[in-house]
């Protein structure tokens, strides 16, 4: 641990016992310096006492799970009667560093800092229409509807997942809840396509005309993705790809629907749902969409689609 700046320990204690607050802490600007008093030193596991060098500093939390937590860095080492160390308050927060009482509890271990961010992770503001497949059942999400559900196909959610299914040659199954009522929008998908290998098996998100034409962005099991209109759900494939982009089956595969308009949706996919590559821009439907949802087709082979959660911004 020498050569790193960020010191990171498992857990931290002064001859045993809990490390805590030996002096209130008052409320300061985030970023500020100052100094925090201990109820002793701090120390190792083996009972060795943690030493911060002049390059480094030791994040640790204080009033953990609750409404007061506060990462504070400690930038010298704990030592004297009272312990003290040089400090500064509110790291890694915006909003200042509130007030502690003598005896708050104080605990290192990582902090969002040493973990590094995914795209799991919930982000930016729920619209009202996120779900995130965390149920154990075979019932489809509130507010959430069947389009088409043929003999044999089956919806079920658990660890984590949900999985559309649908038995072999069975058309389109697809479900879905009202489109978001906001100008504009974009929806993200984290999908995996779980099919027998054949040109026609695929699915992916799907817009519903209120005309009764349904477009369906597609991960397909030739290793390619676009986009498809079905006319009626029923049938098989209606006027082809717009636009395509080679994916790798059985992958996991970030898609996202952009409404930019009430005439012009983007249709993009992603392998890190990071980095973003367009499959088609500014399409525009034959009558305005009304739901969004996923659909699966099965003109090959039973096929599955596997989801992980879907999230409107």
């Amino acid at each position: 641990m020498a050569n790193e700046k960020r010191l990171r320990l498992l857990s931290i204690t002064t001859a045993g016992t809990q490390v805590s607050l030996g002096a209130a802490l008052t409320s300061a600007t985030a970023g500020s310096s100052g100094t925090i008093t201990l109820n002793g030193t701090l120390n190792y596991g083996d009972g060795s006492i943690v030493t911060i060098a002049s390059d480094q500093y030791l994040p640790v939390v204080v009033d953990p799970d609750t409404t007061l937590a506060e990462e504070i860095w400690i930038t010298s080492t704990p030592s004297g009667s009272p312990v003290t160390a040089s400090c500064i308050r509110g790291a890694g927060s915006s909003t200042g560093a509130p007030a502690h009482s003598s005896g708050a509890i104080v605990v290192s271990g990582p902090t969002p800092a040493d973990i590094p961010p995914s795209i799991d992770d919930i982000w930016g503001g729920n619209l009202g229409y996120d779900y995130e497949f965390n149920g154990d059942t075979t019932t489809l999400p509130s507010g959430w509807s069947w389009d088409n559900q043929p003999t044999g196909a089956t919806y079920t959610e658990a660890y984590g997942k949900g999985s559309l299914w649908v038995p072999n040659n069975s058309g389109w199954a697809s479900f879905s809840q009202a489109l978001p009522t906001q100008a504009t929008w974009s929806a993200y998908y984290a999908l995996r396509l779980n099919c027998n290998l054949n040109n026609t098996t695929m699915g992916g998100p799907m817009l519903a005309e209120s005309g009764g034409t349904y477009i369906s962005f597609n991960l397909r099991s030739n290793n390619s993705i676009y986009t498809d209109t079905i006319s009626p759900l029923t049938s098989t494939f209606g006027n082809g790809d717009i636009n395509s982009l080679s994916w790798e089956t059985h992958s996991r595969a970030f898609v996202r629907v952009t409404q930019n308009s009430t005439t012009s949706y983007d249709f993009d996919v992603s392998n890190d749902g990071i980095n973003w590559s367009a499959v088609t821009t500014a399409y525009n439907p034959s009558t305005a969409f009304t739901r969004i949802g996923l659909a699966v087709s099965s003109n090959a082979g039973a096929n599955g689609i596997i989801i992980d959660w879907f999230r409107v911004r």
